[in-house]
C-alpha cells in the first residue's frame, strides 16, 4: 500500500487545496526515491477556470482521466484528450482553463528522474505538453488501455509504478558528478553562488554550460532563477494571509537589492510583486 503524505506545510498541497481541489500525495518506491518526488492524485468540478503554470524547471508526467482540462494557446483553448501527457515545465509561463469533472494523476520527476527514466534529455522535450504517445508510441498505449481498467487509485499508482520500475533497469546515468552539482543549486533554492559551486568542484563553467544545456536544455543561471522564483512563489503561498516585508525577499533570496527583484518579476511572470500577489490564486 502507498503512504499517503499529509505534508502539512508542503506549498504544493496547499496550492491545490486552495482552488476547491481534493489533492493527495503519495510517496514513491525505495528504488525511485532519487528520481521521483512524489505521485499525486488531483480531482475536482470546475467553471472555465483559468490558472497560470509557472516555470519550475521540472518534468510532470500526468495521465487525465477526465476531459476537463484544456490548454491556453495565443487564440484559443485546446482541449487535453484523458491519458498519458508529458508535461515538460521549462523555461515559460503557459496557461491551463479547468472546465468540468477534473480527474488526473502525476508523478513529479526529479531532474535526473525525467532523463533517466523516460530516456530523453529534456532538450530534446518541447515547451509544451505532449501526448506520452508521441515518444513511446505502443508502449504508452497499453499502460493508458491497462490504467483506464483500473477501478481503484491504489491499483492505477501501483500500475504506473511497475511501468517505472521496469524503465529503471535501463537506467545509464553519465555525468555523476554534475547531476551532484545540480542538487546542491537545487537545495539551496538556485540562491548559491554558481561560482562558489564551481570552486568546490574539479569542472568549468563552459562544461556546466554545456551539461545544462544538453540534459535539461536551460542554462544553469537561468535555471537558478526558476528555482529562486518557485520558492518564491512557495513562501508566498505559505504565508498568503501576512504582510509581505518585501526586503525580507530581497535578502533571502539573494537580489542585489528592491529593483532587482522587481525587474525579476517582470521579466519571470510578467506581473510586479504586487500585481503576483493580487492575482496569486492565479498561480500554480
Amino acid at each position: 500500500m502507498f503512504i499517503k503524505e499529509s505534508y502539512p506545510q508542503n506549498s504544493e498541497l496547499q496550492i491545490h487545496l486552495a482552488l476547491n481541489m481534493q489533492y493527495e500525495i503519495y510517496k514513491p518506491n525505495t528504488a525511485l526515491s532519487a528520481l521521483v518526488d512524489y505521485y499525486y492524485h488531483a480531482k475536482g468540478s470546475f467553471k472555465k477556470e483559468e490558472r497560470t503554470i509557472l516555470p519550475d524547471g521540472r518534468v510532470d508526467l500526468v495521465f487525465v482521466l477526465s476531459a476537463g482540462v484544456r490548454t491556453k494557446g495565443m487564440r484559443k483553448t485546446e482541449p487535453v484528450i484523458p491519458g498519458g501527457l508529458l508535461q515538460a515545465r521549462k523555461k515559460e509561463i503557459f496557461s491551463v482553463v479547468y472546465d468540468g469533472q477534473l480527474e488526473l494523476i502525476g508523478i513529479r520527476f526529479t531532474p535526473k528522474g525525467a532523463v533517466a527514466l523516460l530516456g530523453l534529455p529534456m532538450a530534446e522535450l518541447p515547451e509544451y505538453p505532449i501526448p506520452l504517445a508521441d515518444i513511446f508510441t505502443k508502449e504508452a498505449k497499453e499502460l493508458e488501455e491497462s490504467l483506464f481498467e483500473q477501478r481503484d487509485l491504489t491499483s492505477k499508482i501501483k500500475l504506473i509504478e511497475y511501468w517505472l520500475v521496469r524503465r529503471l533497469k535501463k537506467v545509464d546515468l553519465k555525468h555523476q558528478w554534475e547531476w551532484d552539482w545540480l542538487d546542491k543549486l537545487m537545495s539551496t533554492s538556485g540562491t548559491v553562488s554558481l561560482q562558489d559551486l564551481l570552486q568546490k568542484s574539479d569542472s568549468n563553467y563552459k562544461r556546466i554550460q554545456r551539461f545544462f544545456r544538453d540534459q535539461l536544455g536551460i542554462p544553469p543561471k537561468y535555471f537558478a532563477r526558476i528555482l529562486r522564483l518557485e520558492a518564491i512563489h512557495q513562501d508566498l503561498r505559505m504565508n498568503e494571509n501576512a504582510s509581505i516585508d518585501w526586503m525580507s525577499v530581497v535578502v533571502k533570496y539573494g537580489f542585489y537589492d528592491q529593483s532587482h527583484l522587481v525587474r525579476e518579476f517582470q521579466q519571470m511572470t510578467g506581473h510586479s510583486p504586487e500585481q503576483f500577489i493580487a492575482d496569486l490564486p492565479q498561480f500554480i
